[in-house]
């Protein structure tokens, strides 16, 4: 689960990005967001970010397990042992 690592190793700068954005956002539409506001929206697109990470590292997983094992070791393994001939 390498993507699911680096999301929640990066969460700090992701959830300071999600609120800068959002910052911006009100900046271009001339509102001044509320600071409650700010704190829920950016939650909830972290939130999201995480949940949408976890189901695509979890298909990633069941379609690996589905598949019958690792075809891409197999490949380098191949492709090693052909030019060694």
């Amino acid at each position: 689960m390498a993507i699911s690592d680096a999301v929640i190793g990066n969460l700090m700068m992701i959830y300071v990005a999600v609120i800068a954005g959002i910052k911006a956002f009100g900046l271009v539409c001339g509102r001044s967001l509320g600071g409650g506001f700010v704190l829920i929206a950016s939650s909830t697109v972290v939130g999201l970010i995480l949940v949408g990470n976890l189901t695509l590292d979890v298909s990633r997983k069941a379609t690996h397990a589905i598949s019958g094992g690792d075809h891409h070791s197999s490949r380098c393994r191949f492709r090693s042992s052909a030019r060694d001939v």
